[in-house]
């Protein structure tokens, strides 16, 4: 191990090979991410019909991407991912199948929330090749994290009647609302979808403090502790201003697990590296709560609890209420067909009653299943519990096993981050229902074999010298 830390300093820019696929592939991945980032605030501008168009766009992209693959050689670093994408793709024929029978319409949409995504982690890996690439995607979503949290500051100082805080409808939102605060979406779509980009992006916050990832760029060069501690606090009000406790505690998740991973291989380090910023985060807390109380104000509504059940115990019952939801739901079901292979696939996601006569059928006469593991039994029955749940923890051991043969200090701890969010997404996280937050798992995945091509790459360096 010693030997190879005395790379660690080593220019990775010589494995920069951006030949007309890699920028291509780039310039894809960064439309759909900005795409995610600012999906909502778009459509309040656009009418009725073109809010849907962009709603669907991110699909399009994705299924673009898809073609793309096809035309144009993969490099070997998508190996691992692509077999297993095809392998699930073959599993899913009899579902399909089955539901084709309900609403033709299914494949398709079941087949976009379970398949289609998997393209992205692909996606990820052609596009970044080279340590400033992967670099600059870590600052440019510290930047983001900045612009949105500024924008929710500017929503939380607005009427809840202005036209920011209402929904991409037109509609108000007051009913979402906490303590008489809005729950702040920021410019997305609705304050889910800001808090999946928050858990997502802590990791890379978090694990950019490892990479110093301002190095190179003029306009912060120099400003390197400053431009941190900025992208710190904005995390911190960003989590708190949503007002729920999906973006608090996934972030909180993420941070404690990262950190975990991270003292297994370089304690000392880590600890002497953290310690600062944690005694920041947590003095920033204290004191933004006396200075902006109402940055705090629903989310501490929210975690007094509700109804008479504490806060932990709400979310012990969201979390594993789930599973017993799931099965008790299986249990009920009287057609051997429902029992093992469910009743249409892609249903409860967000837009299927509008695509689907079925679907539409379905959702006026059933409550929305909310919650992953209820969404995937109600959806796929015994066969697909099995088939995704399998498949998600399948992905999630590679990870760690890629996790763990990383040789180099900065690229182990900051994978350490993503392969926590990695984790706490793939084993809670409603992949089956929500496809933002499919996607920046996807990408997260994509990521930690990216950064195993970087590692390698420092391994073949040395061994050149």
């Amino acid at each position: 191990m010693k030997n190879y830390q005395k790379l660690e300093n080593i220019d990775l820019n010589f494995v920069n090979h951006l030949d007309n696929k890699t920028k291509f592939f780039r310039f894809l991945f960064y439309l759909l991410l900005f795409l995610l980032v600012f999906e909502g605030i778009t459509r309040k501008f656009l009418p009725g019909s073109l809010s849907n168009i962009l709603f669907f766009f991110k699909d399009f992209i994705c299924v673009f991407i898809v073609f793309q693959f096809a035309i144009k050689k993969l490099s070997v670093n998508s190996n691992y991912i692509l077999r297993k994408w095809k392998i699930l793709s073959i599993l899913f024929f009899p579902l399909f199948f089955i539901h084709s029978f309900y609403d033709p319409i299914l494949i398709l949409w079941g087949g976009k929330l379970y398949l289609l995504y998997v393209a992205l982690a692909i996606l990820t890996i052609e596009a970044f090749n080279s340590l400033e690439a992967f670099k600059r995607l870590y600052f440019i979503v510290s930047i983001l994290v900045v612009a949105t949290t500024c924008f929710a500051v500017i929503q939380q100082s607005l009427p809840h009647s202005h036209w920011i805080n209402l929904s991409v409808t037109g509609d108000s939102l007051e009913h979402f609302s906490s303590a008489g605060e809005l729950r702040l979406s920021s410019t997305f779509s609705f304050a889910g979808q800001y808090a999946y980009f928050l858990n997502f992006s802590g990791c890379f916050v978090i694990g950019g403090m490892f990479l110093d990832i301002q190095r190179g760029f003029k306009l912060f060069g120099g400003y390197n502790l400053l431009l941190k501690i900025i992208v710190i606090i904005s995390l911190i009000i960003g989590v708190f201003i949503t007002g729920g406790r999906a973006a608090v505690l996934g972030v909180a998740a993420t941070a404690v697990i990262g950190l975990m991973l991270s003292l297994i291989k370089y304690r000392a380090y880590v600890i002497k590296k953290t310690f600062a910023p944690i005694l920041l985060g947590i003095i920033l807390v204290a004191v933004a709560q006396v200075v902006k109380p109402e940055y705090f104000k629903a989310y501490n509504k929210r975690a007094q609890g509700y109804n008479g059940v504490s806060n932990s115990q709400e979310m012990q019952n969201r979390i594993f209420g789930a599973y017993e939801d799931g099965f008790n739901e299986i249990a009920k079901e009287n057609s051997f067909v429902d029992l093992f292979f469910g009743k249409g696939i892609g249903v409860m996601t967000n837009g299927a009653d509008k695509v689907s006569n079925y679907a539409n059928k379905i959702r006026s006469k059933v409550a929305w299943t909310e919650t992953d593991f209820y969404t995937t039994s109600w959806e796929g029955g015994l066969y697909l519990i099995i088939l995704w749940y399998a498949f998600r923890i399948a992905i999630i051991f590679k990870c760690f096993g890629v996790w763990r043969s990383l040789k180099f200090k900065k690229f182990t701890l900051a994978g350490s981050f993503l392969l926590a969010y990695i984790l706490v997404t793939g084993l809670i996280g409603s992949l089956s229902i929500q496809p933002p937050l499919s996607i920046y798992w996807w990408i997260s995945i994509g990521l930690i074999f990216v950064i195993k091509y970087l590692d390698n790459q420092l391994i073949k360096k040395e061994i050149a010298l």
